[in-house]
């Protein structure tokens, strides 16, 4: 996902250079998961749905939470506070 190549990535990419000397390392942030069997990549790291089989190890869990401004923890009604949505997980909100 862009946001994990963009803000998780940078600074361990730092460290994987730097136990991989002479090896190049190269980042391609997509929204779906790439044919593999057209596009070359060494690794390739995708949430999947639940349920979902794919040839896969899983690193760690997905967790949804809420994040809000502190002002607003102690609301008593949250459904009808404003709410970003992110265009490609639409339902998280309902999850």
């Amino acid at each position: 996902m862009p946001a994990i190549a963009q803000l998780w990535l940078p600074p361990r990419l730092r460290l994987i250079r730097a136990d991989n000397p002479g090896r190049s390392v190269h980042v391609t942030a997509l929204e779906t998961p790439p044919n593999l069997a057209r596009n070359l990549f060494d690794l390739s790291i995708f949430l999947e749905p639940d349920g979902a089989v794919a040839p896969n190890t899983r690193l760690w869990p997905d967790e949804i939470i809420a994040v809000c401004a502190p002002d607003l923890k102690e609301a008593s009604d949250w459904t009808a506070l404003p709410r970003l949505v992110d265009e490609s997980w639409s339902r998280d909100w309902d999850l």
